[in-house]
């Protein structure tokens, strides 16, 4: 008998695993208040309300961020992002030259940084990288856990910035989301479960 007890605890409890890792799966919103154009020699402010989950919920496990630009001078660009309940992190910075538009995900697990020195279109999914360009050698600065910065409770208000540090050249912020993994844990009464 107690064996078909503890057979029927671990199926429930496998279930139980199942239907919280689907639940707690990455989960993707966008921005709603975009495009915006960015002021020459200014910036602008761009928000997404994540509603998933609860203020008082668990902490994210894993933070990427897509963005796509279209600016006909990469490197006046710098991004940064901002938590709920956080200090602006800068996630890129004076990268790309003359290049013309950006459309990537950052992720600190990707396999590098930005190419702040190459020029052309940025697509694809990089880490976090910063550099001040002064020639077409120079590598960015990779930031390999700049977005496990937030690795917070992701519940509330998110503020994407976009600055544009020099004039003449302009640019637009077409789209941004984000993804978020959290942690599956299971309800607390299947936590409980005891063979007899």
């Amino acid at each position: 008998m107690k064996k078909n007890r503890f057979i029927s605890a671990l199926a429930i409890l496998g279930a139980a695993t199942l239907v919280a890792a689907r639940l707690y799966a990455a989960v993707t919103i966008s921005s709603t208040n975009v495009p915006l154009p960015i002021p020459d020699n200014g910036n602008v402010n761009s928000t997404l309300d994540w509603n998933v989950g609860s203020a008082g919920g668990p902490v994210a496990t894993d933070v990427n961020l897509t963005v796509a630009i279209t600016h006909t001078w990469e490197s006046d660009i710098a991004v940064s992002l901002t938590a709920p309940a956080g200090a602006a992190t800068l996630i890129w910075n004076n990268c790309g030259g003359s290049g013309d538009d950006f459309a990537v995900t950052i992720d600190d697990a990707a396999a590098g940084g930005m190419p702040c020195a190459s020029f052309g279109t940025k697509a694809g999914t990089f880490q976090a990288s910063t550099a001040a360009i002064t020639s077409a050698l120079q590598p960015g600065i990779v930031n390999a856990t700049r977005m496990s910065t937030f690795n917070v409770n992701p519940f509330g208000i998110w503020t994407l910035n976009t600055a544009d540090d020099s004039s003449v050249c302009t640019g637009t912020l077409t789209a941004w989301s984000l993804t978020i993994n959290g942690p599956a844990p299971l309800p607390v009464e299947l936590t409980k479960i005891e063979a007899n």
